[in-house]
């Protein structure tokens, strides 16, 4: 019976396709670990996007507003930001998209901390395990206070999708330049 060994080569090869995967997910893991830091930074500047009543034109974004965490780049994206921003009582409405089949775990929820620096959930989405688009709704009244607040979106299993900034307000901002007045930009 003949017996091939495989040459050093195909095995120097196959080694470093697997030291390739492995260090590719470590990669991951530290890209996601500074996203998370990221994520509990204080909540500073908005994407401005006017009232649909008024427009609902996108007047100013900020850069870092709405990234999506690594584990989950190339499977869901934030189609439309939290619209209208900053928000004086009406419905604020946060658009995603899902690209690819039993890739998000899951549903997915959208926090953000409470008067009492609890975490609240604003809305959920029981199941996004199909590819389209799901909206989040909530009223800002169950922030409970005027200012800047740092929203979540999480996975069912508690891991981070994206985050992003909400300015409430007592008064609505019918055009784009006092809309930037109000949040001080």
């Amino acid at each position: 019976m003949n017996r091939m060994k495989p040459s050093r080569s195909i095995v120097a090869v196959a080694a470093g396709l697997v030291l390739t995967l492995l260090s590719a997910g470590c990669d991951t893991q530290a890209a996601q670990e500074e996203f998370i830091d990221e994520a509990n930074a204080p909540a500073s500047g908005i994407t401005i996007i006017l009232d649909d009543s008024f427009g609902g034109a996108t007047c100013r974004e900020d850069a870092d507003d709405w990234r999506i965490a690594p584990v989950y780049n190339g499977v869901v994206f934030v189609d439309r930001p939290p619209a209208p921003n900053p928000v004086s009582g009406s419905l604020v409405t946060i658009t995603i998209r899902v690209l690819q089949f039993d890739r998000v775990r899951g549903g997915l929820v959208l926090r953000s901390f409470g008067a009492a620096n609890t975490l609240l959930v604003l809305d959920t989405i029981l199941d996004a395990t199909a590819p389209g688009e799901y909206i989040f709704q909530f009223s800002p009244s169950l922030l409970s206070a005027n200012g800047i607040h740092r929203l979540f979106i999480f996975d069912s299993l508690g891991e981070i999708v994206s985050y992003g900034d909400l300015f409430v307000t007592s008064q609505p901002a019918p055009t784009c330049a006092v809309a930037i007045t109000q949040v001080g930009g």
